[in-house]
């Protein structure tokens, strides 16, 4: 399994802030994670480690704050 650099600053030069990681000796492959309700950008970044350990990661961040994180849309109430 590769060892990734620890740069993991969230960065904001995208329309959404996001995590970028990468291993020392990358495959070019590269991940692009979106988080569940309620969490944020760091969620699935171990299971993305496990699943392509030589890859790239994008993690980023939903858009809306929750109470707990974030989420990528307007939670809408029935009527």
């Amino acid at each position: 399994m590769s060892e990734y650099t620890g740069k993991t600053a969230v960065l904001r030069d995208l329309s959404f802030p996001y995590r970028f990681t990468q291993p020392t000796e990358a495959s070019g492959e590269c991940l692009f994670l979106l988080h569940g309700s309620g969490v944020d950008e760091t969620t699935l970044v171990p299971l993305a480690k496990q699943i392509a350990p030589d890859a790239a990661l994008v993690a980023a961040r939903g858009r809306i704050p929750q109470e707990d994180g974030f989420r990528w849309f307007e939670r809408i109430t029935p009527t």
